[in-house]
């Protein structure tokens, strides 16, 4: 009887003792959450408590003025954040992703790098590197990089997040769709046309098979796809694309909205590319009108339409107009871009050019001269068209020392 009731007393103080460290694991792992949503409700009105103190400190009665511009208050706090939050990391990356994503929105990619690349370690640090913030950061990060012209890096961490967001979020999540379409820009950006159109294709699948689809999403993946396709002649299922994509978009977000300004830039490079010029001209023009209006002087996007509706006028033999274009273009990526940056060579390369051809050969020599140094510097593939416009410019001038030197630069065919 003693031994069947010490056995009876093992097995009850055994299931006990199982229960209490279940117990205790289940009272930790609550713990451990509790603390988890505590530091993220801390994080979050930490946010809102730092978001307020940077917009509420114009004050004109302080002598801050009353028209105080967004890049002006974001230049603020980027100085500040530093020296407030280094200890809270995970506050410092939700914040320096508002940042960075302000300044990204600007067009300004140069000081939107530091503040997402930043964002990303903290938040990795804080959730992992499969983590929402973390994921988000790593993307717009390789975005702007994308931006920049740092496309090896750019697809690498892009690649990275297509990977982790198929394992985490699935393939039909909106995370996951956008870093398809990012990726394949990239991939667009570096002419490798074969490895952006399917990646095109799969995100513009992806999105149509999404529960409550996004009309602004879908019209912008067609647009995209579109051009690819035209860029690889593919002009019929593009020119059907690329309609659509407009009539979407100014249908979704009106027809003043940047995005249905850039889907007539697309549209208009079609038009351009099947011979119709004078349609090309009047979708351009009105792109630069309506991201005139809309966008910063420097963004990107404005650039890149003032330089097709340039081009399309100095290959219409109205050089002349296209010669403001040129300048105004050249200053404002002056600002935007890193000096190495190849586009910013290749537009002084296209506004040297212009001046060469109008006889202004003492204005166009230190533009093309640039423009030579940066290609060849890129290692570019344009650097060689550039090369042969210093070397016009070179014998106009009687250089006749600087216009060999060029020609033993060039490739044996060019003679």
């Amino acid at each position: 009887v003693l031994v069947v009731f010490a056995i009876s007393m093992s097995v009850l103080y055994s299931q006990k003792s199982r229960a209490l460290s279940d117990l205790a694991i289940e009272t930790q792992a609550k713990t451990a959450a509790l603390a988890a949503q505590e530091a993220e409700a801390a994080a979050k009105q930490e946010v809102i408590d730092t978001l307020e103190r940077w917009f509420t400190a114009p004050d004109p009665t302080k002598g801050s003025g009353k028209d105080v511009t967004v890049r002006t208050i974001v230049d603020k706090a980027a100085a500040s954040i530093g020296d407030d939050l280094a200890d809270q990391p995970r506050t410092e990356a939700a914040l320096r992703r508002i940042i960075g994503r302000t300044y990204f929105n600007l067009g300004l990619w140069q000081e939107a790098e530091p503040h997402l690349r930043r964002a990303w370690e903290a938040a990795a640090e804080v959730e992992g590197p499969d983590g929402e913030m973390a994921l988000f950061a790593e993307y717009s990060l390789g975005v702007v990089l994308r931006n920049l012209g740092q496309t090896d890096e750019a697809e690498q961490l892009l690649s990275d997040v297509l990977e982790r967001a198929r394992r985490t979020l699935g393939d039909q999540h909106k995370r996951t769709i956008e870093t398809l379409n990012a990726l394949a820009q990239v991939h667009k950006l570096t002419r490798n046309l074969e490895a952006a159109e399917p990646l095109y294709r799969e995100a513009l699948a992806a999105a149509e098979a999404l529960a409550e689809p996004d009309p602004s999403l879908l019209a912008i993946l067609r647009g995209n796809l579109g051009e690819v396709l035209a860029m690889q002649g593919q002009t019929e299922e593009a020119a059907g694309l690329l309609r659509g994509s407009v009539e979407a978009l100014e249908q979704d977000k009106g027809p003043d909205h940047p995005n249905a300004a850039r889907a007539r830039l697309r549209l208009g490079l079609l038009l351009k590319q099947t011979g119709k010029p004078d349609q090309a001209e009047a979708e351009f023009r009105r792109a630069v009108e309506v991201l005139e209006r809309t966008l910063e002087p420097t963004h990107n996007d404005l650039l890149a339409a003032r330089l097709y509706l340039a081009s399309l006028l100095d290959e219409t033999d109205r050089a002349d107009e296209a010669r403001p274009l040129y300048a105004s273009i050249v200053a404002s990526a002056e600002v935007a871009l890193p000096a190495a940056h190849p586009a910013l060579a290749w537009y002084r390369h296209l506004y040297g050019r212009n001046l060469l051809n109008a006889g202004q050969l003492a204005e166009a020599r230190p533009l093309l001269e640039q423009a030579v140094e940066g290609l060849q510097g890129a290692n570019h593939p344009r650097a060689v068209d550039a090369m042969r416009t210093l070397l016009r410019l070179y014998e106009a001038l009687g250089e006749d020392d600087l216009a060999d030197d060029i020609r033993q630069q060039l490739p044996t065919d060019d003679g």
